[in-house]
């Protein structure tokens, strides 16, 4: 995390639209590796879902709309 605040980790974000399920690849989030995901409310809350990580493709499934959640991956 302080190597995020601080700049020097690449990261990616997004506000999702209308959606339950997302499929984000290398070739959207542009990062080398994913070490991590969080997904947050518009309420910055982390919340849970399921998120499976294939190499570089993160794919996210949720029982609730993630209408304005926010998506971190770093």
């Amino acid at each position: 995390i302080d190597l995020l605040v601080s700049g020097s980790l690449p990261y990616y974000t997004k506000t999702f639209s209308n959606v339950n399920t997302d499929t984000i690849t290398a070739a959207t989030h542009l990062l080398p590796r994913v070490n991590n995901v969080v997904i947050k409310t518009p309420t910055d809350q982390i919340v849970s879902v399921q998120v499976q990580v294939d190499g570089t493709t993160v794919n996210i499934d949720s029982n609730i709309p993630l209408t304005n959640h926010k998506l971190l991956i770093y």
